[in-house]
This record gives C-alpha cells, sequence and structure tokens, in this order.
C-alpha cells in the first residue's frame, strides 16, 4: 500500500511561508516603532530644551545675559553674523558642543524694556527643524534710571 503525502508537504510550506511573512511584518512593525520612539523623545528633549531657552529669555535683558545663562561648560556661543544665541546639547538634554541638538535664540528688541523673540531648536547633524515657539519678555526699569 502507497500513501500519498503531498498535501502534508504543501500544507506544511504554506504553513512555513505564512510563519516567514508574519515575522518579517512584525520586524517592520517593531523597526518602525522604534524609529518613531527615538524621534518622539527627541521631539521631547527639544521642547523642554525650547521652553528652558525661552525662560532664559524673559529674564535676560539682552544676548550677553542669555548667553551667559545657556552656556555650560562652552557648549552656547553668540553667532557673530546675526547676533542671534545657540547652544548644543546632546539627546539627554545635557550640554554637549558637538551634541545632537542646536537651540537658537534670536532677539528682536521693540524697546529697552520689552522684547521679542524666536526660539528654534534644531537636529545638528541634518540642520532639520524639530520644534520653534516665539516668546516676548518685558523688562522692568533698573532703580535709578
Amino acid at each position: 500500500m502507497k500513501k500519498h503525502i503531498t498535501p502534508f508537504y504543501i500544507e506544511t510550506l504554506v504553513l512555513v511561508l505564512v510563519f516567514v511573512a508574519v515575522i518579517l511584518t512584525l520586524t517592520q512593525v517593531f523597526g518602525m516603532a522604534k524609529k518613531q520612539s527615538e524621534e518622539a523623545k527627541l521631539l521631547t528633549a527639544a521642547v523642554t530644551l525650547a521652553q528652558n531657552a525661552a525662560e532664559a529669555f524673559s529674564v535676560s535683558e539682552n544676548d550677553e545675559k542669555l548667553l551667559a545663562l545657556l552656556d555650560e561648560g562652552g557648549n552656547a556661543n553668540l553667532n557673530s553674523a546675526d547676533g542671534a544665541v545657540e547652544a548644543f546639547y546632546g539627546a539627554d538634554m545635557k550640554p554637549d558642543r558637538g551634541g545632537v541638538l542646536r537651540v537658537r535664540v534670536e532677539r528682536n528688541a521693540v524697546s529697552p524694556f520689552f522684547s521679542e523673540g524666536a526660539i528654534r531648536v534644531f537636529r545638528a547633524d541634518t540642520g532639520g527643524e524639530i520644534y520653534s515657539v516665539e516668546t516676548a519678555a518685558t523688562y522692568a526699569e533698573e532703580e535709578g534710571s
């Protein structure tokens, strides 16, 4: 008596193909999820750094004071071309001159007691903007002026 096991092989082959397709699909899904997670972490860091820069902007009447507040170990500088203050940070939001995030603060002094500003956070490697915020600050008159 001869046994025909061809249907068994076909079923096994179909199951293996389905299994491989599921594995490939899940690998892609997990890969995209990891990439989105890294982008979300970078966006969260960018928002926090912009918020910190906005707070520093609100208490500094000029770019030199802003630079002094943002500079931690040489991570910030005053751009001589346009007067913007730039600070560099790592993905962990720690000051890092060669970091992956660049915070740029541009000031437009409307009067001695009022300034408008734009804060932008860029990827240092690609230059792509991650987050930006517009801000303004009012400064008190100094005593004796």
